[in-house]
């Protein structure tokens, strides 16, 4: 008869996000994860595989709940600016607060494209939240809220640069009216031309 687990794996996988965030993967052990999970060096192999697949499975948490966020926050605002406006300024504002930076972007600096499955996640995400943008892009254009004549799609990558470039600015010691400003002189990238 097969035990059950006498922890909470998602609690657990919590916590192995909080250390992988704080570390990085070569920066992490395995005794470090097991210390912040409350488990067993067993039941980490049994329930989650190796250290990398720990890895994985919490980027891959991070990165979806992180992702609903913004796509919710996107998707409740009253209009489409006010949408860009929420995540510019909302991530201006969390970055400044978390000197770890963000998990994601930590990700991507340290192991870049070297890793494929770490890759898949991340522009995985990413596709998932470039739509949502766009979508929103695309509605503020046709209501006339936002420049008709800018590049959807280019916008929508604009936003992801500068979101990355908030938490590396967060990470360098920007504080948050330094943060917000630039969020907000992003923002001003959307308004109508007027001539």
């Amino acid at each position: 008869m097969a035990r059950t687990k006498e922890f909470d794996v998602e609690r657990a996988l919590d916590a192995a996000i909080g250390v992988f965030w704080q570390h990085g993967f070569d920066g992490t052990s395995t005794d470090m994860l097991l210390k912040a999970m409350s488990i067993g060096r067993q039941s980490l192999y049994d329930t989650f595989g190796d250290k990398r697949e720990l890895f994985i499975a919490a980027l891959r948490k991070y990165v979806t709940d992180s992702t609903s966020e913004l796509v919710t926050m996107l998707a409740r605002a009253p209009s489409p600016r006010d949408g860009l406006s929420d995540v510019l300024v909302h991530f201006a504002k969390r970055a400044a607060s978390d000197a770890r930076g963000c998990f994601g972007t930590n990700a991507t600096c340290e192991l870049g494209t070297s890793d494929p499955e770490v890759s898949s996640v991340l522009e995985g995400a990413a596709a998932i939240f470039r739509s949502a943008l766009c979508r929103a892009i695309d509605t503020g254009k046709a209501r006339g809220e936002l420049d008709g004549d800018i590049d959807t799609r280019v916008a929508a990558r604009f936003v992801e640069a500068q979101l990355a470039g908030l938490r590396v600015a967060a990470r360098a010691g920007a504080d948050t009216r330094t943060l917000t400003n630039i969020a907000e002189f992003a923002l001003r990238s959307f308004d109508r031309r007027t001539t």
